[in-house]
């Protein structure tokens, strides 16, 4: 009975997290199509998303739809030799690889977003929805929560060795995310306190007095 428990906590922990994770490529997509632009917002970080949660999919089909790869985990893991990769785990990097290949395509296909291509002055945003940042954490937390479950539940913590995709992606999103909610909330918190305190989150890139 405690291990049928504990599997259903690790379900609802993996759900949790995709849910959050998922959530969390939402709020730049209004934001970018609000400004219509992507000023602030790095083309770097948004085709490095795209490359790698299309290699996490590709990852986690291999160990679930893979005989192959299967039997190669449980030989190199003969105390625990099911992988704790998830269904959730599959659903999210496929769901995000697409919502990102989105991200992506307004700078890509700027013109058919109709987004302004002139160079614009960053205010006191750094173009990332801070809102998205704030869920991802919690996505990432939630999903280290269920590596760490599912290795105790196999009393084998190899479990996450052999999930590295998912340890890596985990812990190095909760170091990004703590990044961004410095720069948010100390670094520019500061800017607006000493130099520009009538300005915030909400107001455009483009300063109109410098239009002409």
């Amino acid at each position: 009975m405690n291990g049928t428990w504990t599997e259903s906590i690790s379900q609802i922990l993996g759900w949790c997290y995709f849910v959050l994770w998922s959530l969390s490529f939402y709020p730049q997509v209004p934001q970018n199509h609000r400004r219509r632009s992507t000023d602030g917002f790095s083309i770097d970080f948004a085709l490095l998303n795209v490359l790698g949660l299309s290699a996490y999919t590709v990852f986690s089909a291999c160990f679930l739809f893979s005989p192959v790869v299967h039997a190669q985990y449980a030989q190199r893991h003969p105390q625990s030799p099911e992988p704790t990769v998830q269904w959730n785990d599959f659903v999210y990097a496929l769901h995000g690889a697409l919502i990102c290949c989105w991200t992506s395509s307004h700078f890509l296909c700027a013109r058919f977003w109709n987004f302004n291509s002139k160079q614009q002055r960053a205010a006191v945003n750094d173009g990332v929805s801070i809102g998205a940042i704030l869920v991802d954490l919690s996505g990432a937390v939630v999903s280290l929560m269920q590596l760490v479950l599912d290795s105790s539940l196999q009393a084998d913590w190899s479990g996450a060795i052999g999930n590295i995709a998912k340890l890596l992606l985990g812990n190095i999103s909760v170091l990004f995310d703590l990044i961004f909610i410095f720069q948010h909330f100390g670094l520019h918190r500061e800017r607006l306190a000493e130099n520009k305190p009538g300005l915030s989150e909400r107001d455009p890139l483009l300063d109109s007095r410098n239009e002409a």
